[in-house]
């Protein structure tokens, strides 16, 4: 297959790429012309030391592969391809225990215990308790008079509701 016409040593895990936009443009090119893409990178960059990353950019194959986790692993270098200069084998392998870097049948038990609480009926209960944290979220900040929208406001909201779940006021 040709290679696509990204610049070389291009990215998508970088991240002062991903502070400054997302690579839209590149994934869509992918998504065209190599949509299983080895993105070849120098060896031990981001901890590994494989030289690089498979991109999966369509739908259907990421759902494939998801569902075959006795040829494809998450858990074997992690979903998140990149980790500082200098981290150990140790701290890389610390990524395993994040549920989407699991693997069947741990992932599966897992999934099934924590599915129990995002049902319909169980997100209609949280509906009223995330309503008024939003609105008392809003007000705070509206009250500040000027601060960091994102601090103040958009990473409140899920902390305090990932944090109510088992009950953490």
């Amino acid at each position: 297959m040709a290679t696509p016409p990204l610049p070389p040593g291009f990215d998508f895990t970088d991240p002062d790429l991903n502070c400054e936009r997302l690579p839209v443009e590149e994934l869509a090119e992918l998504r065209r012309s190599e949509p299983i893409w080895w993105n070849e990178q120098p060896i031990g960059h981001g901890g590994f030391d494989d030289g690089g990353y498979w991109v999966v950019t369509k739908h259907r194959d990421v759902k494939e592969i998801s569902k075959r986790s006795d040829v494809f692993s998450s858990q074997e270098k992690t979903a998140l391809p990149r980790y500082p200069a200098g981290s150990t084998g140790e701290q890389i392998e610390t990524g395993s225990l994040v549920l989407l870097n699991m693997d069947a049948p741990r992932h599966t038990h897992l999934r099934k215990i924590i599915s129990r609480g995002f049902t319909p009926r169980a997100v209609d209960r949280l509906r009223d308790d995330l309503n008024e944290r939003a609105q008392n979220i809003a007000k705070a900040a509206a009250s500040a008079g000027s601060g960091d929208f994102v601090e103040q406001v958009s990473c409140e909201l899920p902390l305090q509701a990932i944090a109510g779940l088992p009950g953490v006021p």
